[in-house]
């Protein structure tokens, strides 16, 4: 949805101060014959599940799930029985090309990715489109508050093999190592919750910690000042569909051009070794240090 927001602002169709202040959408999907890497089109045994998603996400645009559709299935209602593939409007936008979070790149995947950067200079807008979709849901633009702060670990975000992560080991150390008037440390299952209590979760969290892939971008949500750590997998690298066994950072440019958090990469393999254990809990007492100072 970010290339959508950011399509629709820079014609000024849409405001990014909430949905108060902008016009009616309606969104119109546009099916091509160049299918696009990672969409609904590029695999019909995803369809289902793109449904699924587009039901549950569409409420965070402003856009009521009935009113949503395509090109070969208009839902707009008619007097009579006769129906057009073409949607009227006196004012509308087509086509999103680099405006879309990852340009050419392949999401960290490969090592040319790293190469360049493509959301260089963005950084107001990522925090813009997260308020957005917070007023969007009904929920207050809320900011880092505390003591205490809001420690919030995102359990199994990913069910992909080598980044099922439960995060127990570091939850315990961290409850033993701050007291709960200093550090309030929780941990949810994202996948279970509704997408209005993800973000409301979310929203207020100081630190969050993640498994890279699809559930990490609940950190879209993070207030500003906050920090993201962000669990990867070291050698789950892979290009053309084959393993490289390099650096597979998801999201990088994405996450590290959101200039309202602080990004953080550590590794999986090692995430629960004693020594990396300890290291993840200095490095918590260090953000807590930066975060103080912004309250």
């Amino acid at each position: 949805f970010f290339p959508i927001f950011k399509l629709l602002t820079l014609f000024h169709f849409l405001s990014a101060e909430g949905p108060n202040d902008k016009e009616d959408l309606l969104l119109v999907l546009t099916k091509v014959e160049l299918k696009l890497w990672g969409t609904c089109d590029w695999n019909p045994a995803k369809i289902p599940m793109c449904i699924k998603n587009f039901n549950k996400f569409l409420p965070a645009m402003g856009v009521a799930n009935d009113t949503f559709s395509s090109q070969n299935m208009t839902q707009l209602n008619t007097i009579d029985e006769q129906k057009s593939n073409f949607v009227c409007a006196p004012r509308g936008a087509a086509g999103m090309g680099m405006l879309t979070d990852h340009g050419l790149k392949m999401h960290g995947w490969d090592d040319e990715d790293y190469e360049t950067t493509h959301n260089a200079g963005r950084g107001p807008v990522f925090y813009q489109f997260r308020n957005f979709l917070l007023q969007n849901l009904g929920i207050s633009s809320r900011h880092l508050s505390g003591p205490p702060f809001k420690l919030l670990f995102s359990r199994f975000s990913s069910n992909t093999r080598g980044r099922v992560v439960g995060f127990g080991k570091q939850e315990v150390v961290l409850k033993k190592s701050f007291s709960p008037e200093e550090l309030q440390v929780s941990s949810c299952r994202m996948s279970d919750m509704t997408l209005y209590d993800q973000a409301n979760i979310t929203s207020d969290a100081a630190i969050f910690v993640t498994v890279v892939g699809g559930g990490a971008m609940t950190a879209t949500f993070l207030p500003y000042g906050s920090s993201l750590i962000a669990i990867y997998e070291s050698k789950g690298g892979r290009k053309r569909n084959k393993e490289t066994n390099r650096p597979a950072r998801l999201d990088w440019d994405v996450l590290n051009h959101a200039s309202h958090i602080r990004v953080h990469w550590l590794p999986i393999e090692t995430f629960d070794h004693p020594a990396s254990i300890n290291f993840f809990r200095d490095l918590v007492r260090h953000e807590l240090i930066i975060i103080k100072s912004l309250i």
